[in-house]
């Protein structure tokens, strides 16, 4: 506009924001255009006192700009723009800038306005082309780095689709912030385009966007979503906080490198409509702290299919459950030395695989999933905090070429009616009974995005099998599919409600009731879900459901807050039986994200430490061994013993004559209690005769090397 004005060396001024005062005067001088910015009538100014002077919010090189640029025009950005307050582009016209433009913010905002009053921002209304090349790329970033950010970031608005790709983004707060958009949103991409030392790369709200070949470092977290549809593809997330973490959101996340994060590789909220799948995540978890529940893949209250991973070397655990996740962990995911290679007493919850807290629980049967830790100080493959649904059933996985027995935490949690005896086992998974190949058979109709069949079979059953382990699995999965449907969440909540009237398990009846409030959210009834997780604070709860009811409250709070800012959304009047719906306790209404975050993790610390506070007070206090039950017997009997350290074990029979008959353990075993059955057998399965047999245990601590030796009498009678 301006600088058209003074192509030919003359001098203006004008008024950029229409309010009847001219904001800026102009010249050029040796074929550069100069522009500064006044603060209020410059008509009487003269040019000369101008022309060399920085005094007046400087001298912009080429372009200075901030305000509304104008209507119904195409603009065309090149060389170096400075932009010193927040820049508009009008919806009715197209801004295109150039490969190899600089596009300079200065460290304040003139205007005091836009998403932040103290940093400048390039507000996008109308259609942005920002195309660079791979040796060309644009930049966006500071004139004069300072610590913290330096700008805001790039505003997209809703109903854009801007073109952004081969571009840099360094120092911005959000350095692409796509807000909320009504009706249903079209994706944007963001493609070839790289982030730096941001405190988010790319923040989506409300909306949708492809994030495609693109690397994200030094922020707080790389991508992050709040109720968006997002695609990542092919990216490399690293030395972030948290490479991805996305809440209320669906989402595919495949074929990405996410590794050096210090907390998460990927984090997920309530998100249980997604996939992850093909991607190399590795050297994660690296914050210090030491009591902070920290995961490559952290789920909470998210099911996601996880699928043919590369998990390993992560500093702490390799997937992490709470809060009701019934993940699949399915098709050969690697998942490898995942914790710290140092001694720990057992059982030490961050050197586990994969964690679970609650009633959060993996389907794993059939997943031909390589899981593997043979180090020197090698923790559980899987441990459970909580009290799953009913035995894990963790079949047909690969554990280092032989049984998981001693391996998994607590063992009576788990079953393995076989293991596969190579790793990267292949194939279509095959059910054992109808129930789980119905499943089985549900989970490929939705991966090939058949989810009006998958709906259809999940229903069949919770109806015909409510008490199999593959309904609990399968009410989570309807909420999938109904989200992949954009379906209708009002009669799936009463879906939800209705179970209690045909299902006696409590477990299912809580997991259904989760998923019911879950779809208030959904509907945009946020009053109503949060009065839902209010009422669990009014009745009694345990620490765990009211730890997670505070959470829960304070993430829809921000969500409706986020969701409603300038987004032109109306949310529903929240009412029951005609009467509206207002939340009670006031308090739990966070003041900003950040703040939640924190506090956040502060709670879900303490959870887990309490949670491993109580799997600590499980630990034997000293070595024994006890007398086997029944005794006499015939012809079986029960052997317990128990282990305060880890330590190498062996347990043998001998008989009256101190000739050893059978070898019942030979191996090293972590701190616990246990018990082994003898059938009266020697070590070629032959039974034995009648009288009166020897047991001996010895045990090495792997801490200290101390040895413990006790025998005991036992009688076998035919």
């Amino acid at each position: 506009m301006i600088i058209s004005d003074i192509s030919h060396g003359g001098v203006c001024v004008g008024d950029v924001n229409n309010d009847g005062l001219n904001d800026v005067i102009a010249g050029t001088n040796d074929g550069t255009s100069y522009v500064w910015s006044t603060k209020g009538d410059a008509r009487r100014i003269e040019w000369g006192s101008y022309r060399y002077n920085a005094q007046n919010n400087g001298v912009y090189e080429k372009k200075a700009l901030f305000g509304m640029l104008p209507e119904n025009t195409q603009i065309s950005w090149n060389g170096k723009i400075t932009i010193c307050g927040d820049v508009t582009l009008p919806q009715s016209s197209t801004l295109t800038i150039e490969p190899g433009t600089e596009i300079l913010f200065e460290n304040g905002d003139v205007e005091q306005g836009g998403e932040d009053p103290d940093k400048s921002e390039l507000i996008i209304n109308g259609q942005l082309i920002a195309n660079g090349t791979e040796q060309n790329r644009i930049e966006f970033g500071p004139k004069i780095s300072v610590p913290g950010y330096s700008w805001y970031g790039i505003v997209v608005g809703g109903g854009v689709n801007p073109q952004t790709s081969y571009c840099n983004f360094s120092k911005a707060f959000r350095a692409i912030y796509i807000k909320p958009e009504i009706p249903e949103p079209n994706k944007k991409t963001i493609d070839h385009c790289n982030f730096s030392d941001c405190y988010y790369g790319l923040y989506i709200s409300g909306n949708a966007a492809d994030i495609l070949h693109c690397s994200i470092s030094g922020s707080e977290a790389g991508i992050y979503g709040l109720s968006a549809d997002v695609t990542v593809y092919n990216n490399t997330l690293q030395n972030n906080v948290t490479g991805i973490s996305l809440f209320e959101s669906q989402f595919q996340i495949y074929e990405n490198s996410i590794n050096a994060n210090s907390d998460y590789g990927i984090y997920l909220g309530h998100s249980p409509d997604g996939e992850i799948s093909n991607n190399i995540l590795q050297n994660n978890c690296t914050n210090p702290e030491p009591e902070r529940p920290l995961a490559a893949i952290y789920l909470y209250g998210s099911s996601p299919a996880i699928y043919a991973n590369q998990i390993y070397s992560n500093a702490k655990n390799g997937i992490l459950l709470f809060n009701k996740s019934l993940p699949l962990i399915q098709e050969s995911n690697l998942l490898q030395e995942n914790g710290p290679n140092v001694g720990m007493e057992e059982p030490a919850w961050e050197k586990a695989e994969v964690l679970m807290e609650d009633i959060s629980t993996p389907f794993m049967v059939n997943g031909h999933n390589d899981v593997i830790d043979s180090r020197q100080y090698a923790g559980f493959l899987l441990m459970h905090a909580g009290e799953p649904e009913e035995v894990i059933d963790v079949t047909a996985n690969y554990w280092g070429g032989g049984s998981p027995e001693g391996r998994l935490y607590p063992e009576e949690y788990f079953i393995f009616d076989g293991w596969d005896l190579e790793p990267n086992v292949t194939g279509v998974p095959g059910g054992r009974d109808m129930e789980e190949q119905l499943f089985l058979n549900a989970t490929e109709a939705e991966k090939q995005g058949n989810y009006n069949t998958a709906k259809i079979t999940y229903q069949q059953i919770v109806a015909n099998y409510p008490d199999s382990v593959e309904a609990a699995y399968s009410l989570s999965r309807l909420f999938a599919c109904e989200q992949s449907l954009n379906g209708d969440f009002s009669q799936l909540r009463n879906y939800y409600s209705n179970l209690g009237q045909t299902i006696n398990d409590s477990v299912k009846i809580e997991i259904a009731n989760n998923f019911s409030r879950r779809c208030y959210v959904k509907e945009m009834l946020y009053s109503n879900a949060i009065v839902d997780y209010e009422a669990i604070l009014q009745n009694s709860p345990s620490l765990i459901d009211s730890i997670y009811a505070v959470i829960d409250i304070g993430d829809i709070y921000l969500l409706q807050d986020e969701l409603s800012g300038g987004s032109g959304i109306n949310f529903k009047i929240s009412t029951i039986s005609g009467a509206t719906v207002n939340p009670k306790i006031a308090e739990l209404k966070p003041e900003s994200r950040i703040r939640f975050e924190k506090k956040k993790g502060e709670l879900l610390s303490l959870l887990f430490n309490k949670l491993n506070g109580e799997r600590q007070l499980n630990i034997p206090k000293c070595y024994a061994l006890e007398q086997n039950y029944p005794n006499p017997f015939n012809p079986v009997t029960t052997i317990k013993y128990q282990l305060p350290k880890a330590s190498k074990v062996k347990l043998e029979i001998y008989n009256i004559l101190g000739q050893k008959v059978k070898t019942l353990i030979d191996s090293e075993q972590p701190a616990d209690y246990y018990e082994i059955k003898w059938a009266g057998d020697n070590n070629h399965g032959i039974k034995v005769g009648s009288g009166i047999y020897i047991y001996r245990i010895y045990t090495k601590s792997l801490e200290d090397n101390k040895t413990y030796i006790s025998s005991k009498k036992m009688l076998l009678v035919k």
